[in-house]
């Protein structure tokens, strides 16, 4: 599962210690990343599920992480979470019925939401992006709210639509928050300037594609901006190709790998926070780590593959945490959840399993508080997992509570043989000291010599 050939690279990815021969050739170099400061954090769990009663399928944060959007075809609303206190924002879908927002597209269109997106404007004003099934793009100023002039409206609206078929997913740019990005069942990834609506033929103010990229004919099922290069981005298609684009280069992109098998492709991407990684996750039951730097090969295999027990919905990469064995920030870490195959088959997965790459074989902790997979995952830092799902729930997972899988793995077993011999292995375990956490334990794993 491991590409022996690409030590260097996993060990920059892993935050493992180079070799002795390695650290002497650079030993003019500096530190390149120092011990995180001291951080206090709560000794209990910051665990919060706020009731939406209705599906969410898109979920967001705005900038400093107190606000989350939730999206769906029956919800857009903001939220506020303090700490283990959730409230709610503002209701948009309210507004939009309420005022009967472009009355020129049909209103159950303009709800139809795929993907939700919280940015600002040129002026820091907050507004939404919404992708919905028809194409269309629309944009809410959220700070405007209530603030309409006599024979005005409420909220102020931006309607773009430059496809035909369903938008599946928004991305702004996290270096200058003003550049859109959108993908959808067309095939093209188009880029967007919000800094300046230009008026249409009706009157209506609208936002104009400046770029469109185009690979190849099949849709578009997630777009990442790249954290460290605010002129790259990469998307996924059905075919199961990941592509990577430089917005200043829009005829062919710099790099296209297979990465997962058709006909449903890759279902979810996620950038590693060095820029260089990139990690994908498909309906072939696999999660792979890709080489994306600068100097990658074209025709190049996974540096690191994880086989899923199920179909993968939604792939994250964990914030870095600081390894005291490695002395470096480590980011090896993935959250998934799951889907089906889309062929009738039900896998019955509702957890989200966190993935270390140091240990393929099996997850390293377990969610399993979901009545049904969430189809958000999103990290508000890195110990606290926000995930939305069909189910209507919005929780807040503190991933530093969560069970280790392998601490709930049963290492007794007992075998015969042939002639009737039988070999025992017990395993001896210490009492979790917390009430809640013995609970996670069989009896049989409790029980001493």
């Amino acid at each position: 599962m491991y590409n022996q050939g690409s030590s260097k690279i996993m060990r920059r990815l892993l935050g493992r210690p180079q070799s002795e021969s390695t650290a002497n050739d650079n030993s003019n170099l500096g530190p390149t990343s120092s011990p995180l400061p001291t951080s206090y954090r709560p000794n209990q769990s910051q665990n919060v599920v706020y009731q939406a009663s209705q599906p969410i399928v898109c979920l967001d944060r705005s900038a400093d992480g107190r606000l989350a959007v939730l999206g769906g075809r029956d919800i857009l609303k903001t939220i506020h979470i303090d700490g283990l206190h959730v409230r709610e924002g503002v209701d948009l879908r309210a507004y939009i019925q309420a005022q009967q927002a472009n009355r020129s597209a049909s209103l159950g269109n303009q709800l139809a939401i795929k993907d939700v997106k919280w940015s600002s404007n040129h002026e820091g004003e907050a507004t939404i992006f919404t992708a919905c099934a028809s194409g269309q793009i629309f944009q809410y100023n959220v700070s405007r709210l209530g603030s309409a002039t006599p024979g005005g409206t409420v909220l102020d609206v931006i309607q773009t639509q430059e496809e035909s078929r369903q938008i599946n997913k928004l991305d702004t740019n996290p270096h200058k928050n003003t550049l859109l990005l959108s993908g959808g069942q067309e095939g093209i990834v188009r880029l967007f300037d919000v800094r300046s609506p230009q008026t249409n033929r009706n009157g209506q103010l609208t936002f104009r594609a400046f770029k469109a990229f185009q690979g190849n004919s099949e849709g578009i099922r997630d777009i990442k901006w790249c954290p460290k290069d605010g002129l790259i981005f990469a998307c996924a298609t059905d075919s199961g190709a990941i592509l990577k684009w430089d917005v200043k280069k829009a005829n062919a992109p710099l790099l296209r790998i297979n990465a997962h098998a058709s006909p449903r492709g890759t279902s979810s991407i996620s950038w590693h926070p060095d820029g260089n990684h990139l990690v994908s996750g498909g309906f072939d039951r696999k999660c792979y780590v890709w080489d994306m730097s600068t100097t990658a090969e074209r025709k190049q295999r996974a540096k690191w593959s994880i086989s899923m027990p199920a179909p993968v919905n939604v792939v994250s990469w964990r914030p870095p945490l600081w390894s005291a064995t490695a002395q470096a920030k480590r980011g090896a870490q993935v959250a998934v959840s799951y889907g089906d195959s889309g062929h009738g088959k039900k896998y019955g997965i509702s957890a989200v399993h966190i993935w270390d790459l140091g240990r393929p074989t099996m997850p390293y902790k377990e969610i399993d508080r979901f009545d049904m997979s969430p189809s958000a995952l999103l990290w508000h830092d890195q110990d606290l997992l926000w995930t939305a799902g069909l189910d209507g729930l919005f929780s807040q997972c503190d991933v530093a509570f969560a069970p280790k899988v392998m601490d709930r793995q049963p290492l007794s077993s007992v075998d015969f043989s042939p002639s009737g011999d039988v070999v025992m292995m017990l395993d001896e375990r210490a009492h979790p000291q917390d009430p809640a956490l013995r609970q996670l334990y069989p009896m049989s794993l409790r029980l001493r010599r």
